[in-house]
């Protein structure tokens, strides 16, 4: 009977949740991370004032960081308790250049000041610009100051000035037009009433919206 006995112990010690092998979520301030847990039942945090948790799908839970601290997130599923280790700390600028390096951006320097990282210097093209962004969309804690050659804006303006242009002449709408101003593109002229206001706006917001984003708040 005994050597049955050390013969099972195994095999019991093998059905036992394996909690160490759950990885750790590292998450910054601000910063938000989608976790897959098929057959997911229910869901609790112990620190919600650290990291908040929204169930998005059958099987996906939404991580908003809130705070610095740690905590830990406990699923059930349809087969097991699962628990992993949340931690939320201050944003590190070290990864994100890396990243961005990686990805082509070797010349920007980024640097954490007090609870944010910030991404200074110079890109060549809107584009460029464009990308950066949406590389951090979403990132709270980013602040971006990457400069853009005056000369691409205003090139980039201009034509999208055109561009708005001729969609309104395309449209019937002849007495108003689109300037650049400074680094921004207006409307100006006249109209014959709202509905075609509203329709000269809408063409242009429909053509600057792209470039707009690109340049960021200005």
């Amino acid at each position: 009977m005994r050597l049955v006995r050390w013969l099972l112990l195994p095999v019991l010690l093998a059905a036992l949740p394996t909690w160490a092998e759950e990885p750790t979520v590292r998450l910054s301030p601000g910063e938000q991370r989608v976790l897959d847990f098929p057959g997911l039942r229910r869901v609790a945090v112990a620190a919600p004032n650290v990291a908040d948790v929204k169930v998005v799908g059958k099987s996906q839970l939404l991580i908003s960081a809130q705070s610095t601290g740690r905590t830990t997130l406990t699923v059930w599923t349809d087969q097991q308790q699962l628990q992993r280790t949340l931690i939320v700390e201050p944003p590190r600028a070290e990864e994100l250049a890396r990243e961005l390096k990686a990805l082509g951006f070797s010349e920007l320097e980024v640097r954490t000041i007090g609870d944010k990282v910030v991404i200074d210097g110079h890109v060549e093209s809107l584009q460029d610009m464009r990308r950066l962004r949406s590389i951090v969309a979403g990132l709270s804690y980013v602040s971006i100051l990457v400069r853009l050659d005056a000369q691409v804006i205003q090139a980039a303006l201009t034509t999208t000035a055109e561009q708005i242009n001729t969609a309104l002449k395309r449209n019937g709408i002849v007495s108003a037009r689109a300037v650049v101003v400074g680094q921004r593109i207006l409307l100006e002229g006249s109209v014959s009433d709202e509905a075609e206001r509203d329709k000269a706006q809408r063409i242009a917001d429909s053509l600057y919206e792209d470039v707009r984003q690109a340049l960021g708040p200005h």
